[in-house]
């Protein structure tokens, strides 16, 4: 809850890379850290700019940062 109310109800964008990937005789999910950056980069731009930019200064810098 307090990393929420830092962000303002903002997403940030992450990745597991390499963490994300598993497979074994039923699943096969295998992810490059392209294919992760491929999924932020085809988001709008506000919604792109919100998860990759303001969020990540609000917890970095821990103040409310207004979006653009």
């Amino acid at each position: 809850e307090a990393i929420h109310e830092l962000l303002g109800g903002r997403f940030m964008w992450g990745s597991d890379h390499p963490f994300m990937s598993w497979c074994d005789n039923v699943l096969d999910l295998i992810y490059t850290y392209q294919a992760e950056a491929e999924v932020l980069h085809a988001l709008p731009a506000p919604v792109r700019a919100s998860m990759a930019c303001t969020a990540p200064e609000a917890w970095l810098h821990g103040a409310k940062v207004d979006t653009p």
